[in-house]
């Protein structure tokens, strides 16, 4: 018969990573070390490589993590002031003239920001100039 693990007793990657960040804050890179993560999380020090396969792997991970909501909220951000432009516009003038708004000193300042970001690349190519 198999046996079940509870869901307390199940180890998760974001249970390691909540962890290990909050350590890495506190502590520093040099002064956490894997047994002291796997303390804090409630495991075994072999638990932890079983998803990490080191120190620096799991470091990598929580920065990856927070690149990727760090890219997420400039995003929002980005898209709530676009909207912001928009709704101005709109209430200006009752339509947008597309042409014009893309003239615009905020399109063009929205423009820059999303050409500076790592998606600069992949939404306008080597054509910044449209």
């Amino acid at each position: 018969m198999p046996s079940h693990k509870s869901a307390s007793q199940e180890l998760t990657k974001g249970m390691i990573v909540q962890n290990a960040r909050t350590l890495f804050v506190e502590k520093g890179f040099q002064g956490v070390s894997m047994r002291s993560i796997a303390k804090e999380v409630g495991c075994t020090h072999g638990a932890l490589y079983y998803h990490f396969k080191n120190k620096a792997e799991l470091f990598y991970a929580i920065k990856d993590q927070m690149v990727e909501k760090n890219i997420a909220e400039r995003l929002w951000d980005l898209f709530e002031e676009l909207l912001d432009v928009v709704i101005t516009a709109l209430t200006e003038s009752g339509t947008v003239d597309i042409l014009a708004f893309k003239k615009s000193p905020e399109y063009i300042h929205i423009k820059e920001l999303f050409e500076d970001s790592f998606l600069g690349n992949q939404l306008f190519g080597d054509d910044k100039a449209a």
